[in-house]
């Protein structure tokens, strides 16, 4: 008995130091340049963060067998319903009442009222979810079970994540060879700078001008009425004279307009060029450091797994493939046939070489997520809107490491399989697998295609 509340209290300790990591990144990465407004926010992330890290955590656990089987057993199920709730519950009917109440001032009680209907439709919406993906057997469908809901969050982050791996399997060999690298004369950035500076000071003069003349009216009006003395002098001022002059300054104005932001639209367009020479400048420069170099060498490996994962994916999709083996043991079993090593204690390298393979994806997964995390936090948030990203973010990092756990499930041997199989019910995790294949070649390709039209239209204007 002490033995369980030992481990328990372990685990609930590394659950409080992810939590606080989550609150810190929240602090101090993505809310760095803003104003904290609402604390149950940043509860709600560091929430999610902290069970998406804890599932990850219970992985690895398997693998090394850490903690008794009860303890593993009972914090799958804690983490798992917890992670559920706010993601199907808490965090969409948070958004829509937070979105209405603080973004469009509307009464709590009208707020409160509306997000419960769109988490109605919300349900609903996930509950015909299962009707398309079949991936829970009839006989186990039930409105308070783990399966029916992870299924269905798994289906959204297997699309997810399969979006985000067609993307990354094309751009990272796009990044990182310099075969792709863009040529950057050195005469090119400064004659930009002297067009973006130029336009700038169009830009200015006419922004003065266009304070010069409504300062010029205002006083010109200001004038005019006190000459005025008579009733129909200021009648027939009004009616005819100063009609006519009333829509030439109009006229000018409405030009100094138009040219300004004609200006203020080629010196964005002058800006973001100038920002994308110095990018592949500096690109250009670090590759040829030793780092540089060795990313570049990296890089035509990761091209070539980029291509034999399309070339696998569609082989799954066309021959109905499934895998019957995970990768580590086939992987292994291949090694030690080849070598003639079948002496060695093959349970034990399949632990060790799993806990290394699985430790790599969830490393990569996580920095990966969060690097995207605050591209997209910084690319669409804003003083009224920050609030909403991010509860929309942390549901998106809740359904991205769920589905994680359920794809790299597939990775991991039988043996360490039982407990998340036990825990998670009689799911066709074939299917994930197949959806995932489904959209990560559409993914790549449409990726691909977007790289290719931007190479093109660069190697155009030089």
């Amino acid at each position: 008995m002490s033995s369980l509340l030992f481990d328990q209290t372990a685990f609930v300790f590394t659950q409080a130091l992810f939590f606080g990591f989550g609150w810190a990144f929240f602090r101090h990465q993505l809310f760095r340049d803003y104003e904290v407004k609402t604390t149950r926010v940043q509860l709600l992330f560091s929430f999610v963060f902290a069970l998406s890290c804890s599932l990850f955590e219970l992985v690895i656990f398997e693998i090394l067998d850490i903690f008794s089987r009860d303890v593993r057993w009972l914090n799958w199920k804690i983490d798992l319903w917890a992670m559920l709730l706010l993601l199907v519950v808490v965090l969409p009917l948070y958004q829509v009442y937070i979105f209405l109440q603080q973004g469009y001032g509307v009464s709590v009680t009208r707020a409160l009222l509306l997000a419960c209907c769109s988490q109605a439709l919300f349900l609903y919406f996930l509950w015909k979810l299962g009707d398309w993906f079949p991936l829970v057997q009839q006989s186990h469908v039930s409105l308070f079970s783990i399966e029916t809901w992870i299924s269905r969050v798994g289906v959204l982050g297997v699309t997810l994540m399969s979006a985000l791996s067609g993307y990354g399997a094309v751009d990272c060999p796009y990044t990182y060879l310099t075969y792709f690298l863009r040529n950057v004369h050195e005469e090119e950035i400064p004659v930009l700078q002297t067009q973006l500076q130029h336009s700038i000071d169009r830009i200015f003069q006419r922004k003065r001008h266009q304070l010069a003349s409504t300062h010029a009216q205002r006083r010109a009006g200001s004038q005019s009425l006190e000459r005025d003395l008579g009733f129909m002098s200021r009648l027939r001022k009004l009616v005819f004279g100063r009609t006519l002059e009333a829509q030439r300054q109009q006229e000018s104005m409405s030009s100094l307009q138009r040219e300004t932001n004609v200006l203020e639209e080629v010196s964005r367009e002058l800006f973001l060029e100038l920002d994308g020479l110095y990018v592949a400048k500096e690109r250009a420069e670090r590759s040829k450091q030793l780092k540089g170099r060795f990313f570049n060498f990296l890089g035509y490996f990761v091209s070539a797994y980029c291509i034999y994962k399309l070339v696998m994916s569609a082989v799954n999709i066309i021959f109905d493939r499934r895998a019957t083996t995970d990768p580590v043991s086939r992987g292994l079993s291949f090694v030690l046939y080849f070598f003639h090593l079948s002496a060695m204690d093959a349970q034990f390298l399949s632990q060790n070489i799993s806990f290394v393979f699985v430790g790599v994806i969830i490393c990569a997964s996580i920095r990966g997520f969060l690097k995207r995390l605050t591209q997209v936090f910084y690319a669409y948030s804003s003083q009224m809107n920050s609030n909403n990203v991010v509860l929309f973010l942390a549901q998106l990092m809740g359904t991205y490491f769920v589905s994680s756990v359920l794809l790299i499930r597939m990775a991991l041997p039988s043996s360490y399989r039982a407990i998340i199989t036990e825990v998670i019910g009689e799911l066709r995790f074939n299917v994930f697998h197949r959806w995932f294949d489904f959209i990560f070649i559409p993914s790549a390709i449409c990726t691909a295609l977007v790289l290719a039209y931007t190479q093109v239209a660069v190697s155009a204007d030089d």
